[in-house]
């Protein structure tokens, strides 16, 4: 079980505990169970700090916060020392409603869950580095506690039981997903023997759409709505995304020359979003650069642009394909096949 569903169930588990008390407490009894709707709002607000905004992320937060209001009182009589609570007829429908509609995301959630990969059971190592800083005077990692937050720096590496290739992969995720929709790709690249840099990156001097919507629990799903929207702002701001993921390769290979040193070989990856600023980047470092790939070259990568979201989002999934989620992992190991067999021809086998 992923840690994003045991934080939607244990959510959704309390509302359906907190909903049902109207059916198995009689109508005059302790209110202290009313205690349940600010944590379970307080829960899908930190899930949505953790995995973004998402249908449902939105769906479960909307909900909570429904039942927190709906509770207010019940709340209000408690910390007054009032442990007595009455159920009108009003507030007993609304809480057989919110039951039911928990009972349903929960079903929802379980049904669609993600495949849980986990990098120790393909002998991977996988570390997640907090960056800091701006563009204009350079991305780094963090190192103080004061230090604000800019970006997520992985690493997916092979353990001491696989040989590790030279050359290291560089990607770039397309912004209508992210580092995490792609793991289980990034994860077999590092088990066959690649070590993988990948960033997630918001600095403040990066503009993708607004202030706002460029928010880390954000900028995904803006993208994934004016994207599903045809919208023309989409097509507008096409070379401020190669502008901006190109400034991210650019951080890329400056981290990955500082950690291998300046002889290291990269091959760069990315997806559909990045195919000019691969060009760009290739032009700028040609003796550092031993080839690059674009995945939606892959024919049969199906979710060009989202991810390997059989696995990682089958929500998605079932609304671009029909339901297939996929515990196989066939697709992310195709493309790592295909990615390795880059890397070989363009001479970073060793």
């Amino acid at each position: 079980m992923s840690d994003l569903l045991i934080g939607e169930l244990l959510c959704l588990g309390l509302i359906i505990i907190l909903c049902g008390r109207v059916l198995f407490l009689k109508r005059e009894k302790v209110v202290y169970i009313a205690i349940l709707a600010p944590i379970s709002f307080v829960i899908a607000l930190l899930q949505i700090t953790a995995w973004g905004i998402t249908p449902m992320e939105g769906a479960i937060l909307i909900l909570s916060l429904l039942v927190f209001i709906a509770n207010i009182n019940a709340i209000a009589r408690f910390a007054s020392h009032l442990y007595v609570d009455h159920y009108n007829p009003v507030f007993f429908a609304f809480s057989l409603t919110a039951m039911a509609a928990a009972i349903g995301l929960s079903v929802i959630a379980i049904y669609f869950r993600p495949v849980k990969v986990l990098p120790k059971n393909y002998n991977v190592t996988l570390s997640r580095q907090i960056l800091t800083g701006t563009v204009k005077e350079g991305i780094k990692i963090k190192s103080s506690i004061s230090q604000k937050a800019d970006g997520i720096l992985w690493t997916f590496a092979p353990d001491s039981s696989i040989p590790a290739k030279k050359t290291v992969l560089l990607f770039s995720a397309d912004k209508k997903a992210d580092t995490t929709r792609y793991m289980p790709y990034l994860i077999l690249l590092a088990h066959a023997g690649y070590t993988v840099l990948a960033a997630d990156i918001y600095p403040p001097d990066v503009r993708w759409l607004s202030p706002k919507l460029d928010l880390s629990i954000s900028r995904r799903f803006a993208l994934l709505f004016l994207n599903a929207k045809k919208n023309e702002r989409y097509t507008v701001l096409s070379s401020t995304f190669t502008e901006n993921i190109t400034e991210e390769y650019d951080m890329l290979i400056l981290t990955g020359t500082e950690k291998y040193g300046a002889h290291t070989k990269f091959f760069l990856i990315g997806d559909t979003m990045s195919s000019k600023a691969l060009e760009t980047i290739c032009q700028k470092y040609p003796f550092q650069i031993s080839g690059s790939l674009q995945l939606e070259k892959i024919p049969e990568y199906k979710t060009p642009g989202f991810g390997c979201i059989e696995q990682t989002d089958p929500l998605l999934c079932s609304f671009l394909h029909g339901p297939q989620r996929d515990p196989t992992l066939f697709i992310p190991r195709y493309m790592a096949l295909k990615t390795a067999k880059a890397v070989e021809a363009a001479g970073g086998a060793r």
